[in-house]
C-alpha cells in the first residue's frame, strides 16, 4: 500500500485525531483511514 504524508496539519485537527485514536484504542493511521472512508461513503473496517 502507498504511504501518504500530510504536511501543515492544523494543530486543532491533529489534536482531534489523537483524541479519537486514544478513545478507540487505535492507531492514528487507522483513525485517519476510517475518517476518510466515512467521508467518501465507504464502510470503515472493523478496526475503526
Amino acid at each position: 500500500m502507498k504511504a501518504i504524508t500530510l504536511r501543515n496539519l492544523p494543530p486543532d485537527f491533529a489534536r482531534i485525531i489523537r483524541q479519537k485514536a486514544d478513545e478507540q484504542h487505535a492507531s492514528i493511521n487507522k483513525v485517519i483511514i476510517g475518517m476518510l472512508a466515512k467521508s467518501q461513503g465507504f464502510r470503515a473496517r472493523s478496526a475503526e
